[in-house]
């Protein structure tokens, strides 16, 4: 898209919103079929968008959430396989949940929980009154299993390859689990979540309603849809085994916790059609009492949500301290001779890559390095010129072999010529 109309941040993040926006309507038309309401079908829409690093992240360049997106389409394939075994389903559900695992290993969940209740309605018993894959799609199910977790296996050791040769640890290929942790480790995640990230989740009272909701399901587990009760608790525990696995890594980035965002929609699709069972028959006013409290959860968790996604446009604990200038180096850069695809080193900068995407090139910040973070270093693998924002490191012993050739300034932020 790039090549058609240019480098501009609508085609990015616009895409991704447009892909969480579908998602959520595929999240709707689940609701709609299961429950057999479209009124009850917006809660879980609703629930998801008070998720509020969720919706922040959603007009955003990171994956996470088009993964989840790609994840609710997929899933409306599957509700339709399931209601009509035809295999344009079936595949079209391993499109898109190998799609989505791609994006986001982690969103794999849900397929791994569809694998898994296909084979406990193959089990004999009475888990499943009726096994709901039929006998000559068994190849067609082991095929798509095996070619989406080859192909995931496959995208993780190109990953592995690609921080070996570039030096570089920006991808997260491993996991952090909870029994890797000192006490400085949970001293840290306990002050980042109960007073950095917490706010920043939902709005209290949901976290404390879908609490209570996960106590209601597991006391009703039996009498819940057949299916729908294995799929939420599958995803449950899925969701539960992902937050131990990785546990050390939420307290650097809050898209961590965007993975759990797929359990609460589908528990309250579960207990909103054992709901409509439940009541059937019932005095309206009943059937009112728990609709307008999810209403009022709603409307509170909306409201939440608008102050939230404001304060992380404004505050200025959300904005980079970065001199002004950087936000409009680019065309700057490109007057000088300094390429689009030209590898740069630049500082200061502490994050992965908040400078290198202001100035729309590849190159190295300060993090995630390898441990092997010198200039020469990455002069020797294709990089070009020095970019410095911050005097102070004129002064440092790293950079200044490489000060020799200055070709631009703009704002106080120097450009030098590092080509041998």
């Amino acid at each position: 898209m790039y090549d058609w109309f240019g480098v501009h941040e609508v085609l990015h993040r616009g895409t991704h919103l447009l892909i969480v926006m579908v998602g959520w309507w595929f999240l709707f038309l689940i609701g709609k079929r299961l429950t057999g309401s479209g009124g009850l079908a917006l809660f879980p829409v609703a629930l998801m968008s008070t998720f509020l690093v969720f919706f922040y992240y959603s007009n955003n360049f990171l994956p996470n959430a088009p993964a989840i997106g790609l994840v609710l389409i997929g899933w409306y394939a599957f509700f339709r396989y399931r209601e009509q075994p035809k295999l344009v389903w079936l595949y079209l559900m391993a499109f898109f949940m190998l799609i989505a695992c791609l994006l986001k290993f982690s969103e794999g969940i849900s397929f791994i929980a569809i694998l898994a209740v296909g084979l406990l309605s193959l089990l004999p018993g009475r888990l499943f009154p009726n096994a709901f894959i039929p006998r000559n799609h068994l190849l067609h199910w082991v095929g798509i299993a095996v070619a989406v977790i080859a192909l995931n296996i496959a995208w993780y050791e190109y990953a592995r390859y690609y921080n070996d040769v570039y030096g570089n640890n920006q991808s997260l290929i491993g996991i952090l689990p909870f029994w890797d942790m000192n006490k400085n480790d949970w001293q840290l995640l306990e002050y980042m979540v109960e007073d950095v990230w917490l706010p920043h989740l939902m709005h209290p009272v949901w976290l404390y309603t879908l609490g209570a909701m996960t106590l209601l399901f597991l006391g009703l587990f039996l009498r819940t849809h057949e299916l729908l009760r294995w799929i939420t608790l599958l995803l449950l525990v899925g969701c539960g085994g992902y937050g131990l696995l990785f546990l050390k890594a939420f307290p650097m980035h809050d898209y961590y916790w965007l993975t759990f965002a797929m359990y609460p929609p589908f528990l309250l699709i579960t207990l909103l059609e054992w709901g409509v069972r439940a009541f059937q028959g019932r005095h309206w006013l009943i059937k009112a009492v728990p609709v307008a409290g999810l209403f009022a959860l709603s409307i509170l968790g909306l409201m939440q949500n608008r102050e939230i996604q404001k304060v992380r446009y404004t505050d200025d604990r959300f904005r980079s301290g970065l001199p002004e200038g950087s936000y409009e180096l680019e065309p700057y850069l490109r007057s000088i001779g300094v390429s689009r695809h030209a590898k740069v080193v630049s500082v200061r900068d502490k994050s992965p890559n908040i400078t290198l995407y202001l100035m729309n090139n590849p190159g190295y910040s300060e993090a995630f390095n390898g441990g092997d973070y010198t200039v020469g270093g990455f002069q020797k693998v294709g990089a070009e010129f020095l970019i410095i924002n911050d005097s102070s490191y004129l002064e440092k012993p790293m950079y200044q072999p490489f000060l020799k050739k200055q070709i631009g300034a703009y704002k106080g932020i120097l450009i030098y010529d590092i080509r041998e």
